[in-house]
């Protein structure tokens, strides 16, 4: 549950505060390749026809670690679910340890 202190489109809104769920998953293969999956980013957004509709942002991404160095790659808005742009998401984690 992501929590903020403001009214906004979140799922759940009041005006004190805010609550996006999120869900998740991550499985891994021997310590060494993960594939993650979520769902979040619930919004009631309003239409141009003055109704609202629920949309959310679903994510998968894949990982790899081997010797200290891990790498990340996400995938966001599939199918283009919400507002947001598509987002490719890299990221690079090295374990300054390894070099002792």
């Amino acid at each position: 549950m992501n929590v903020r202190f403001e009214e906004n489109n979140d799922i759940i809104s009041s005006s004190v505060a805010s609550i996006n769920p999120a869900f998740g998953f991550e499985f891994g293969y021997i310590d060494m390749v993960y594939l993650r999956g979520g769902v979040g980013n619930f919004q009631n957004e309003l239409q141009i026809d003055n109704t609202e509709q629920l949309t959310f942002q679903p994510s998968f991404g894949v990982g790899f670690k081997y010797n200290g160095v891990q790498i990340d790659y996400a995938f966001t808005d599939i199918g283009d679910q919400s507002v947001a742009l598509y987002s490719n998401v890299f990221s690079l984690k090295i374990d300054l340890s390894i070099f002792r």
